[in-house]
């Protein structure tokens, strides 16, 4: 399968900031792959929607809840890092160096949490884009493809094959 499409949305398509989640056209209920960005470093792939397709998209909408892309992408801009490993990564990887003493004393006394300052990383630095797709199967194609292959050579800097 080609994904020459999917591979060149996800490079040098619509660009959304984290910043202003007023601006997102992400649907309410969809599968898809993302890619996120720190200015021009290509740093995660990401997919949700794995139970998503053709066939049931319909009475998922009928629901009237947000289920896939949407909320996986909510869940990232939250910087809540219980349960979403992006967020743990964040926090790890870019906030901790450079967290002050002052910034670790409050946390320490629970008067900050660690949580706000990966939402406000999050939120001040980081942008997404992303491609629907029909079906989780695709989705976890693609991702796979993205993490070994990488978008015009570059892998991304977090979850890249080569980083694991």
């Amino acid at each position: 399968m080609s994904w020459d499409k999917e591979l060149s949305e996800l490079s040098n398509g619509n660009l959304f900031t984290f910043k202003d989640k007023t601006s997102w056209t992400v649907p309410k209920v969809s599968s898809g792959v993302y890619t996120i960005w720190n200015q021009d470093e290509f740093l995660y792939v990401g997919m949700s929607g794995k139970n998503i397709n053709e066939m049931n998209i319909e009475n998922i909408r009928s629901e009237g809840k947000k289920r896939g892309l949407i909320t996986r992408l909510e869940s990232h801009w939250s910087g809540q890092r219980s349960g979403d490993q992006f967020c743990v990564y964040i926090s790890d990887l870019y906030v901790l160096q450079n967290l002050s003493s002052q910034d670790i004393v409050l946390i320490s006394r629970r008067e900050k949490r660690m949580d706000d300052y990966v939402r406000d990383y999050i939120r001040n630095n980081l942008s997404f884009r992303y491609v629907l797709m029909k079906n989780g199967k695709d989705c976890f194609s693609l991702e796979k493809f993205i993490q070994i292959q990488g978008l015009n050579g570059e892998t991304p800097s977090i979850n890249g094959k080569t980083n694991q």
